[in-house]
Parts: structure tokens; C-alpha cells; sequence
């Protein structure tokens, strides 16, 4: 959706204008991109994407459904069970642009669920797990499953972390919870079923950046990357996306 008036920097990067995604799916199936699964993803060839969603916003199902369907791509949405028909409560205070924002219904899980989207879990009160007793978080992780799975009547076994954020009590308290893979929300190494990488896409990202971004080459690139200071990684996004054109 459209930033709304009054975002700050960081909200700013997570609004992605719906005329800009479409043309991001354009580029993915002009590219020979097709989306896979959560069962087919660690197992998949070239040419290959998983398309997902963080928090479960409402708007998400009105708003990319069609443009899903339009390129014959599926998605995932990972989702905060506790929040269902309410809003991200967890957020409103720090970005309260996006707290403000409304939650799915269960109906609406259970209606995306028939396709193009899966369901998934985003702990249950999208609350950071580092930072958890043990028996709150394992709790966090095992209603979330057990909710989506009982509105979807599929099984929910694959997990987003809230922030991206894991250590090895999270990794641990996952896999005693039932979930079969996890996903953090950064590039990184992948090779651990309970740390999978994830390329995030920004709202000020142009379709340079896109492509750069959703490349084998940006894989073998990241770490290198990572390591450069924070004002060459801004110039470097400046000038693809100055490089963009018309195309944004």
C-alpha cells in the first residue's frame, strides 16, 4: 500500500506502492521467475522464488491477491495469531503508522489459504523470543502453530521470526514446538533449516535494486556487502535507484 502521511524512516521502507509490486512481478515473470512453495523451497532450481509477508496486515489480501493471480505466482503469509481482526499491538507504540494498521480475520486466513497464499506463523504476539522465559516463548511458538492450523485445517509448520531475530534457545524452542523450517528476515549463510535467509524488499527500493536483489549474483555478493560501511551500502542503493529511470 501507499506509505501513510507522517511515516518515519524506518516505516517508510515497509510501504510498497501497489503499482511499484506490480511491476515487480511483472519483472520476475519476464525474467522466467515462477514461485514455488514452502514444501518445494529448499529443494528448488534456478529461476525460482518464494514470495512472502511479514504481520498478517488486511490490506495484503485485496491488494496482492490479484496481482498474484495475475503472473500465476503463490505467497506466503507469515502471521501474528494474536492479533487476528486487531491490530499489530506490538508495533504501535515504536511506528505507530504501522500499528495502526488492521490484522486478517480468521475468515480471511481461511479464505487465502484455499490459494494463492499459505499460511504460516509469526509467533503468536509478534514479540521479539530472544527475550522470553523459556516457557513463555515455547508458548508464543506452540499456539501460534495450533491456531493457524485450526482456522486453515492445513498444517502450520514453518515459522518467521518476529524481527528476523533467533539465537540458539529460539532455533531450539522452534524445533521442540513442531515447526520443520524457520526463516530470519536478512541475507545471510543458508544451510540451517532453522535460519533461512531472506532478501528483503524496501518501499525506496527502484527496480534496479529489485533485480540486484532477487539475483544469484546479490547471494554471492552479500557478504561482501555486509562488510562495507553503512554510507557506502546507501550510495551504492542511491545509484541504482538513480539508475532506475522511468521504471520506478
Amino acid at each position: 500500500m501507499e506509505s501513510p502521511d507522517g511515516c518515519d524512516p524506518d516505516e517508510q521502507h515497509l510501504f510498497i506502492p501497489p503499482a511499484k509490486f506490480e511491476m515487480q512481478m511483472a519483472d520476475l515473470a519476464r525474467r522466467g521467475f515462477r514461485s514455488v512453495s514452502l514444501n518445494e523451497y529448499q529443494h528448488a532450481g534456478p529461476r525460482t522464488v518464494l514470495i512472502t509477508f511479514d504481520d498478517g496486515y488486511a490490506h495484503v489480501a485485496d491488494t496482492v491477491t490479484p496481482v498474484l493471480r495475475r503472473f500465476g505466482f503463490t505467497a506466503v503469509m507469515f502471521v501474528s495469531a494474536g492479533y487476528l481482526g486487531a491490530n499489530n499491538q506490538a508495533d504501535a507504540v515504536e511506528h505507530p503508522r504501522i500499528g495502526a494498521l488492521d490484522i486478517v480475520t480468521a475468515e480471511q486466513i481461511a479464505e487465502m489459504s484455499a490459494g494463492p497464499w499459505e499460511i504460516s506463523s509469526h509467533g503468536f504476539h509478534h514479540i521479539d523470543l530472544r527475550n522470553m522465559a523459556p516457557p513463555i516463548r515455547f508458548k508464543e511458538l506452540i499456539e501460534s502453530r495450533d491456531r493457524l492450523s485450526e482456522i486453515t485445517t492445513k498444517p502450520v509448520d514453518a515459522l518467521a521470526y518476529p524481527y528476523g531475530e533467533v539465537n540458539q534457545e529460539v532455533e531450539r524452542a522452534a524445533v521442540r514446538a513442531g515447526y520443520r523450517m524457520a526463516f530470519t528476515a536478512w541475507p545471510g549463510p543458508s544451510g540451517n533449516a532453522f535460519r533461512i535467509p531472506r532478501h528483503p524488499i524496501a518501499g525506496t527500493d527502484g527496480i534496479n535494486v529489485f533485480r540486484l536483489k532477487t539475483s544469484g549474483l546479490y547471494r554471492r555478493m552479500h557478504p561482501l556487502y555486509a562488510l562495507t560501511s553503512s554510507r557506502t551500502r546507501q550510495a551504492v542503493r542511491g545509484v541504482l535507484n538513480r539508475t532506475s529511470g522511468a521504471a520506478n
